[in-house]
């Protein structure tokens, strides 16, 4: 099965819109417009003769230095298909590109789990407390 012509077409969206985050000149809205994208160009862009692990493209969007961006690649290949291949990895001793998906797989891990502390200090009870103390803290430390 090869490619089609969609697919690539997905591909080159998806190549334009990661160089188009790097910029710096591009505003902070669209940055978050594209990293909503990601998902879906990922999904779309993925060549089923290839193993993703091999997909230069699909690589440098799970090895993103922006943790959204590797997030939503985890989520548009599939959480469940990145860690397999995870365990592929490890069980064939490539343990860089393991690492590399494993550190992607964290990067969701990430979005989620800062979305559930952010939700816990703005809506429990104590978070002026412990907001007070982290001023405490930093003016104790100046």
């Amino acid at each position: 099965m090869r490619l089609t012509f969609a697919g690539a077409l997905q591909r080159e969206v998806l190549g334009t819109l990661l160089a188009a985050y790097e910029d710096s000149t591009t505003p902070e809205h669209l940055k978050v417009f594209i990293a909503r994208s990601v998902r879906h160009h990922v999904t779309q862009s993925q060549d089923p003769n290839v193993v993703f692990h091999q997909d230069t493209m699909l690589m440098g969007v799970l090895t993103h230095s922006a943790s959204v961006i590797c997030a939503r690649g985890v989520a548009g290949i599939g959480l469940e298909s990145v860690r397999m291949e995870c365990e592929t990895c490890e069980s064939l001793k490539r343990w860089l590109v393991a690492a590399q998906l494993w550190y992607a797989i964290s990067a969701i891990n990430m979005q989620v789990n800062s979305f559930r502390f952010v939700s816990l200090f703005w809506f429990s009870s104590f978070s002026s407390h412990f907001l007070a103390l982290i001023i405490i803290m930093i003016f104790i430390a100046t």
